[in-house]
């Protein structure tokens, strides 16, 4: 195991923090193997804290992330650090819930909100909003 991963057992406490998803492996087998994907993916407590909380956040059932979600998430983040983690980020790629790439942290930008004229105004410019005013009043289909 490389000395700058956590630890099997503390990797194993993050995997089982994976099993609020549903559909979550119950054997032992398929526990160990996740907990060692985590070891593999996470050098500190911190990056695997993140990890399962993104997890937890952009999925509902484990089938719809499983290992794979997990490298998928980690590299939306960070890049690869050697040649076996690029060759992992070429096979994972996109996924059927995410096939544009895994959502940004900081969400949707909001579209920048142009000042709005006060009621009754149409444009802030005064020409064009007396203008409007007066072709409109040509064009009344009801009287008031």
């Amino acid at each position: 195991m490389n000395e700058n991963r956590i630890d099997t057992d503390t990797a194993g406490a993050y995997a089982a923090s994976l099993s609020a998803l549903a559909y979550y492996p119950s054997e032992p087998a398929a526990r160990t193997l996740i907990a060692d994907a985590i070891a593999e993916i996470c050098a500190t407590a911190e990056d695997a804290t993140w990890l399962v909380k993104r997890a937890l956040c952009l999925h509902e059932t484990w089938s719809t992330c499983g290992v794979k979600g997990l490298w998928q998430i980690w590299f939306s983040k960070h890049r690869p650090r050697n040649k076996q983690e690029w060759a992992i980020d070429g096979i994972v790629g996109s996924s059927e819930v995410y096939p544009d790439g895994v959502p940004s942290e900081r969400g949707a930008e909001q579209p920048l909100a142009l000042p709005q004229p006060p009621k009754g105004v149409v444009s802030l410019d005064t020409q064009m909003d007396s203008l409007v005013k007066r072709l409109a009043a040509g064009k009344k289909l009801v009287e008031d």
